[in-house]
């Protein structure tokens, strides 16, 4: 018998469940049952007699097998067998954590219970939001304030999971690259981290579905743009990237590699192998720059849905990338990216870039 909470009751019903299972076979088995009245008869001179049945044997003998079975197994053990035979194979229990990340203001609804990926229903829903709008609107940005509560993110799901192997992260929300790519390098020790995407039609949130979805034509190639050591990746999905943007923001670059979807256009990812594909080439494009000299950087430039830039994030090494770093977009500033987030660079205030 396994060991749970509940082990008083547990023992209760495997008794009861056995003496039902013995008695419904005396019933059934005729030589059985006399066998036992007889012993019973004689040692407590009683003058015991049984006529029941067949069928009441069966019965007795179901309720206590189904007895002993729920003594030994337990109460958890039990619920996910069920909910796997009466709620689908691919349904499964225990905590999923809906991280919403907001960078504007008004920020997006939580994610709901009914938005959760097929066979999630059963999951313990939770919500951790980091909520950096305020500082990200402040003239000029409090990228400091920014940075030290998107820090916390690790310890706070930590810290509402434990130790728990089967948990489940999910990913949502509207926020500048640099952060986006950032939660997704705090994240990258979490296998099991599903995206979000917010439909702007339906104001609803939806789940990336799994399978390769739509060849969107993803291709790698390189441009030079100047005599720079430094190095940029343009990641183009929503829209396309400007190479004069880009010099005028880091004059140190001197190519441009550029991940981009055949007709960069909003909303064209819909399946995960479509994130899949573009965070290997970014990976590929990334493991390229390990040959820079010392003392040049990783510029990257991301034009693409909050599902990519995670993952994108996750890609990035510590230990095996030189310093990358990424930029926001402002139309408005002097220079069009004119600030970023060095990624793998040691968690702190230090990891601020301004242009």
């Amino acid at each position: 018998m396994t060991d749970d909470g509940d082990k008083k009751s547990r023992v209760a019903l495997g008794g009861i469940g056995g003496v039902l299972a013995i008695a419904g076979a005396g019933i059934v088995s005729p030589g059985f049952k006399d066998a036992i009245l007889a012993a019973l008869n004689r040692r407590f001179d009683l003058d015991l007699y049984l006529n029941a049945p067949p069928w009441a044997g069966g019965l007795m003998i179901a309720v206590g097998t189904l007895l002993l079975i729920v003594a030994f197994f337990g109460q958890s053990r039990l619920e996910r067998a069920l909910i796997r035979v009466f709620d689908g194979r691919a349904s499964s229990v225990g905590t999923f954590l809906a991280i919403k990340h907001v960078g504007f203001a008004p920020a997006v609804r939580d994610l709901l219970a009914n938005e959760l990926p097929a066979g999630h229903a059963r999951r313990d829903l939770q919500h951790l939001t980091v909520d950096l709008s305020l500082e990200l609107a402040s003239t000029p940005p409090s990228l400091e304030g920014a940075l030290a509560k998107q820090l916390r993110l690790p310890e706070q799901v930590v810290a509402l999971l434990g130790v728990n192997p089967t948990a489940e992260l999910g990913y949502c929300g509207i926020v500048q690259a640099p952060f986006q790519i950032l939660a997704g390098h705090q994240l990258a020790s979490w296998t099991r981290l599903r995206s979000f995407e917010w439909h702007r039609h339906d104001h609803c949130w939806v789940p990336l579905p799994p399978g390769a979805g739509p060849d969107l034509g993803v291709s790698t190639r390189t441009e030079s743009v100047g005599s720079g050591a430094d190095v940029a990746i343009a990641v183009e999905v929503s829209y396309s990237i400007d190479a004069a943007q880009i010099v005028a923001s880091t004059p140190g670059v001197g190519s441009v590699v550029r991940v981009a979807v055949s007709a960069p256009v909003l909303d064209c990812v819909t399946h995960e192998g479509q994130v899949a594909e573009l965070a290997r080439q970014f990976r590929a494009a990334l493991d390229g720059t390990r040959s820079l000299a010392a003392g040049a950087h990783v510029h990257v430039f991301c034009a693409a849905p909050m599902s990519v830039g995670i993952a994108l994030g996750r890609m990035v090494s510590r230990t095996l990338h030189p310093p990358v770093r990424v930029y926001a977009y402002d139309l408005n500033a002097a220079k069009p990216y004119p600030w970023g987030v060095e990624i793998n660079a040691a968690p702190g205030l230090g990891q601020i870039v301004r242009n």
